[in-house]
């Protein structure tokens, strides 16, 4: 079984790290969740998003060490933990304050 896959879940889950996009707007809500599990077998396709803390030390290491090599930590499996994204729906019906508001200005005659 591949574990490397996307599923979808309605609730978050606990002991995934969440990683959130950058270009959330306040019209957007929450739908679910994509969960991203760890990848299985012995070499992956590198993933920036989910390299552990080791996975950054051993990068670290080669590039003092021998610097062509430095890569090669990014390819294995076991330097990747699971995460998981919100899946990010926009609100048909918004009923929200506008941004630009008139001031009140006074009555002069």
């Amino acid at each position: 079984m591949r574990r490397n896959k996307l599923r979808f879940s309605r609730s978050k889950h606990p002991y995934y790290k969440v990683v959130y996009p950058s270009n959330i707007d306040f019209d957007y809500i929450i739908d679910g969740w994509w969960i991203k599990d760890e990848p299985s077998g012995f070499m992956t396709t590198p993933d920036p998003c989910s390299l552990s803390t080791c996975g950054y030390i051993q990068v670290f290491l080669c590039a003092l060490i021998f610097w062509p090599c430095s890569c090669l930590p990014c390819f294995l499996s076991d330097n990747y933990n699971g995460y998981q994204t919100p899946n990010i729906v926009k609100v048909k019906n918004s009923n929200t304050i506008p941004i630009a508001i008139p001031i009140a200005t006074s009555i002069t005659k």
